[in-house]
């Protein structure tokens, strides 16, 4: 990003900020601030150890400094400014989930596709936070990162002195991490009561909606299921006419009285469907534990893309698309000079560019020089 490319950055981010109204969270005086500044980009130097007592103090820097990336401590503190983290007095951490596509194990082509993936992601795990913790729509915020992901923060007061072991049980228990496959069909716990649906609506489909050759070869795409136990899966399925009886069958004996069918490999796989992908990774699952963690503050601009980080109604989260309902910038024609081709689909139109000077809608030119595949042209 060459000395040009980041005027006409800050310029265009510093308009938005003059205009803004800023989304702040609760208490928000007793936070630590960061920023990431455009000077030293694409290095990343985090400036940090700032407190704002009122929200005009907050506007009149994002307005006089014009940062590229802004965060807030997801922690509250007594003396938030201080400069060591010791120092700072502790008093509690909001509950905060990242979600990110870059860190799933199923990787869309594009980056629609990838932001799909992750908006599916962040809806299951509302799902685990409203129906097994309890957590009301007040509780929570959802929020789209910005980049490539969602931000979800449990406001809930209940959350606030939970330690970082506590929050690690928590996302143990989002991903189905230890779970007991003995209490498959025998308890009415939330995870068993999933996986024995699950595993019941597939055996359902083997046995009702497939033809018995193609079902054979389906489960044969399990680790550790070869022809022999395939077969004889089949062969106990076939004995049933009815889904009732094949779900009385299963819960009489229990999971662990099947085991010659070796169902094991098919109750992982479906452990990993129903668990949060976005939290099993060693890259996202820190944010959830760590209780000082810097988030990005909602309504600030993603300096990597020129994007919003936009709060989302969780009754809107599914029509939701970060790449018309995220941009701020205009329309207008900005001449740039193409460095590396790129992609990209926003505001319903798609941009294939190429190396080389083209012009581009205000809000594409910033998000291409913002990815640092383009420069301000003349």
């Amino acid at each position: 990003m060459n000395f040009r490319t980041k005027q006409f950055l800050q310029m265009k981010f510093k308009e938005y900020y003059t205009m803004c109204s800023l989304h702040l969270p609760p208490s928000f005086d007793r936070r630590e601030w960061g920023f990431i500044m455009f000077d030293y980009l694409p290095e990343v130097r985090m400036r940090r150890h700032k407190a704002f007592g009122t929200e005009s103090e907050l506007a009149e820097y994002l307005g006089g400094m014009v940062p590229a990336h802004v965060f807030y401590s997801a922690a509250y503190y007594e003396y938030p400014a201080a400069p060591g983290m010791t120092d700072k007095g502790w008093q509690g951490a909001d509950l905060i989930f990242d979600l990110d596509a870059d860190h799933l194990r199923k990787k869309g082509e594009t980056l629609e596709e990838m932001l799909e993936i992750v908006k599916s992601e962040t809806m299951k795990l509302l799902g685990f936070l409203v129906d097994d913790f309890g957590f009301s729509g007040s509780d929570v915020e959802v929020v789209f990162s910005g980049g490539r992901g969602y931000h979800i923060h449990i406001y809930n007061t209940a959350a606030h002195l939970l330690d970082s072991g506590a929050r690690r049980e928590i996302v143990d228990y989002l991903t189905g991490t230890g779970f007991d496959y003995r209490a498959v069909f025998r308890d009415e716990s939330t995870w068993s009561r999933r996986i024995s649906t699950e595993l019941l609506d597939y055996f359902c489909k083997l046995r009702f909606s497939m033809e018995r050759d193609e079902s054979i070869s389906h489960i044969q795409g399990f680790d550790e299921i070869g022809e022999k136990t395939s077969y004889k899966i089949m062969k106990t399925l076939y004995r049933f006419d009815t889904s009732g009886e094949i779900e009385e069958y299963f819960r009489r004996g229990g999971f662990e009285q099947h085991r010659v069918l070796k169902l094991k490999p098919i109750a992982e796989s479906i452990i990993e469907s129903i668990g949060i992908d976005a939290l099993r990774g060693e890259t996202d699952e820190p944010v959830t534990t760590d209780v000082k963690r810097l988030i990005r503050l909602p309504s600030s601009l993603h300096g990597g893309s020129g994007l919003a980080v936009t709060p989302v109604e969780m009754g809107r989260l599914e029509e939701f698309n970060p790449l018309t309902d995220a941009l701020v910038f205009t329309s207008q024609p900005v001449n740039v000079v193409c460095t590396e081709a790129f992609e990209v689909t926003m505001c319903e139109e798609r941009f294939a560019v190429i190396e080389g000077e083209c012009q581009l809608p205000e809000y594409a030119a910033i998000y291409g020089m913002c990815r640092g595949v383009c420069e301000y042209g003349q």
